[in-house]
């Protein structure tokens, strides 16, 4: 009986120890981990052991294609010539230059490189500013 308790005491030690350890490694090092061919352990049980997603065993990301990175490069030399213009304009030179691409994909492709259209801007809007030639009236009502 002794030594199961203590044999018991040990595994749980030992487990404690390499939970541990996997809490610490990142995604790529868990899927890494889990492994298709175990007779007794089911990729399920593998990934809840892991504390990941089932889902993001199977996920293959999607590579961008030539052409998605040529009209990237594109809007890239648009927005260098011309940083002023919106994604409308950018969308229009494009058209205009052969691509066929819509304005919400090149809203995305504007949103995925980081760029915004570089316009001026009042600092401070002017309607609290009091003019010195307006003569200032007082609130009537207040004394009511």
């Amino acid at each position: 009986m002794m030594n199961f308790a203590k044999a018991l005491g040990k595994a749980t030690v030992e487990r404690d120890w390499a939970v541990g350890k996997l809490k610490s490694l990142d995604l790529l090092s868990k899927k890494s981990l889990v492994r298709s061919k175990l007779p007794h352990l089911s990729k399920a049980r593998q990934c809840a052991l892991l504390s990941i997603n089932r889902s993001f065993i199977y996920y293959k990301s999607k590579e961008l294609n030539d052409c998605n990175s040529t009209v990237l490069k594109k809007i890239d030399l648009i927005y260098r010539e011309h940083p002023a213009y919106g994604y409308r304009y950018i969308y229009n030179q494009l058209q205009e230059d052969g691509f066929h691409v819509g304005r919400d994909r090149v809203l995305k492709y504007i949103g995925v490189l980081g760029i915004s259209a570089i316009y001026p801007r009042r600092k401070k809007p002017a309607i609290s500013c009091k003019d010195g030639q307006h003569k200032v009236y007082s609130y009537l009502l207040d004394k009511l």
